[in-house]
């Protein structure tokens, strides 16, 4: 058996992680698909098993998910420095997963990542034009690596990086601005992301789902930040404020995620009301919402599963046998 270069070996690894077929790969080089399945074994299992933490339960971004070729372009100038784009920790990444559904619904508040090094000048200024409410963390210039970077595949070149090679706990992280947008109207990820993107040359934004919660990281107060041991300096009056930035929701956001709750209830089929509750554990203003009107959910939990069961749960398994409530469906008809 002849044995590949190191540039073919490489490219291999690098057209498996784009998801490319066994027998494309195989084709293309010029090799067998058993050997390509050989080389596949040699790439770290978390390459395909495992998803980036955004720090939001509810949205989970798949590292090598298809991006259109814009996308594209704008994450190869990324991926040669990923460690200075990527924290699982702190939930910021730029991948995006097509196939997501909560990437794909709308929502006010949006959450992103600005580097001083590459956003241009006057970003703030652009950013507070847009007339959202604006908030901007402290410079976070002293957040370190709690753990080595993991082996993986630079997916530039197909070589696998070692654990450690490109940083390592108690490394210095990049510093970086942790910023809060919240619009007047709901939208689309992808019009949150354009506007965002083209003031602060960042990477993708976020979906907010808690907003107290996004703006307590700010200062790493919230519990798992503290639980984490992250620094805990931050100065509060360094944080900026713009166009009547407030973390409490007003009314017209209430209604807006009343109306989020609405619709997940109908997506996920939810039948009983803790199990909503079970869904929005992590996210306060949700919680709060459900849980100072739990009947209005449970009313329209209830009126869907009637909807899909005309029969009744009660009357057709306990007080009528299917022929009695045939005849009465019957008679109900003529």
């Amino acid at each position: 058996m002849r044995k590949l270069n190191d540039e073919k070996i490489n490219l291999i690894r690098k057209m498996l992680v784009e998801n490319e077929t066994i027998s494309n790969i195989a084709s293309t080089i010029g090799c067998s698909e058993k050997t390509v399945t050989r080389y596949k074994k040699t790439i770290p299992h978390n390459v395909f098993s495992e998803k980036t933490y955004t720090g939001d339960d509810n949205i989970k971004y798949d590292n090598f998910a298809q991006l259109t070729e814009r996308e594209k372009i704008y994450t190869k100038k990324l991926e040669s420095d990923l460690s200075l784009y990527e924290d699982e920790e702190e939930g910021w990444v730029y991948h995006l997963d097509k196939k997501n559904f909560q990437l794909k619904t709308s929502g006010l508040w949006w959450g992103a990542i600005v580097y001083p090094e590459s956003a241009p000048e006057g970003w703030i200024d652009r950013l507070a034009m847009t007339h959202a409410a604006i908030a901007i963390s402290p410079l976070h210039d002293c957040d370190i690596w709690l753990h080595d970077n993991p082996e993986m595949v630079d997916i530039t070149t197909g070589e696998i990086i070692p654990r450690g090679a490109r940083y390592k706990a108690g490394d210095r992280k990049k510093a970086h601005y942790h910023i809060i947008v919240v619009f007047d109207r709901s939208i689309s990820f992808k019009e949150a992301n354009a506007l965002i993107r083209s003031i602060t040359h960042g990477p993708y934004v976020q979906k907010i789902r808690s907003l107290k919660n996004a703006y307590d990281y700010f200062l790493h107060k919230t519990e798992k930040a503290i639980r984490d041991g992250k620094y805990q300096n931050y100065d509060k009056n360094e944080i900026i404020l713009l166009n009547n930035f407030h973390v409490l929701p007003n009314q017209y956001e209430i209604g807006v995620l009343q109306s989020d709750i609405f619709k997940t209830i109908k997506e996920h089929g939810f039948t009983e009301i803790n199990e909503l509750v079970d869904h929005y554990c992590d996210t306060p203003e949700y919680l709060t919402i459900i849980t100072n009107k739990p009947g209005l959910f449970t009313s329209y939990i209830n009126s869907l599963w009637r909807k899909a069961n005309p029969r009744g749960r009660i009357q057709y398994t306990h007080e009528l046998t299917e022929k009695e409530y045939n005849e009465i469906k019957t008679k109900e008809r003529q």
